[in-house]
């Protein structure tokens, strides 16, 4: 007997490590994993349109601060004056005011800029509106250079464009610039400029799939049944906590739709409706 299930031990072992190879190996298709969010969400009446992304890098818990010691660098630009003379129109500590407009910056460390109308820029119309823009930006914001484009919201000579600051290849999308339009002219903007001082806890994040999956649970269990629509999901980093000058930034997978903006913790899956 002893004999009999060694031997019998000896051959489902061997079994168990010819399979193992497979089983770990095997993930459910990525059409699969599409088909059942689509059914999953349309219990909730939500759509979903955008392209599900593959990647799953591994990223950084980030700490940041906002640097206050720019502000009359920042407001020098912005108002097309040299910096000693952001000294001269200063108003306070926190706002510099000349002819063109205003500056100002608020307790959290965002600059918004006012411009007064008669210096307003025009925005050509058609397809060079945006390269104006942006052509404009460079020359008007502090450390334009490391900001891509987010969304473009333009109708009837009146929208937001909205930027975001890059790190690493990914967006922070809780520091914002924000470009204010009105009548086909640039009449300000509002900036939350971070800078990186810290990076710790790398590791990996969860997929697209599994974020969109926490959603469906969220919104489920929040039983919220209005028709919706995914747009597009991307991942960047986001922050909820902020002490002082300093703010604690992680991974997040952004879900926009046609009704809110979702964020999905891209460590822990905790999701909650975005700031942005």
């Amino acid at each position: 007997m002893i004999v009999v299930f060694l031997l019998l031990n000896l051959f489902l072992g061997y079994q168990w490590h010819g399979l193992q190879p497979s089983v770990s190996i095997y993930t459910e298709p990525y059409a699969d994993q599409v088909a059942n969010l689509q059914r999953t969400f349309a219990a909730n009446n939500i759509t979903l349109k955008a392209s599900v992304p593959l990647a799953q890098p591994s990223m950084f818990l980030l700490r940041a601060q906002t640097n206050p010691r720019q502000f009359l660098a920042a407001a020098a630009l912005a108002l097309d004056i040299k910096p000693q003379q952001a000294s001269a129109h200063l108003r306070g500590s926190r706002e510099v005011k000349t002819r063109a407009g205003r500056f100002v910056m608020n307790e959290h460390g965002q600059y918004r800029l006012y411009i007064d109308s008669r210096y307003q820029p025009l925005i050509p119309r058609g397809r060079d509106g945006a390269a104006f823009v942006r052509k404009w930006l460079s020359k008007h914001v502090i450390d334009f250079g490391t900001y891509e484009t987010l969304s473009w919201k333009l109708s009837g000579g009146r929208g937001i464009a909205s930027f975001a600051e890059f790190f690493g290849g990914y967006p922070i999308f809780s520091a914002p610039l924000q470009v204010y339009m009105e009548n086909d002219r640039i009449i300000g903007y509002s900036q939350t400029a971070l800078e990186v001082v810290g990076s710790l806890d790398q590791r990996p994040v969860i997929g697209a799939a599994s974020a969109l999956l926490a959603l469906a649970a969220f919104v489920d269990k929040a039983h919220i049944n209005m028709d919706n629509t995914i747009q597009s999901i991307r991942l960047g980093y986001d922050s909820r906590l902020a002490l002082g000058d300093t703010w604690y930034v992680t991974p997040v997978w952004q879900v926009d739709s046609s009704r809110s903006v979702f964020e999905i913790n891209a460590f822990t899956a905790e999701t909650g409706v975005g700031a942005s």
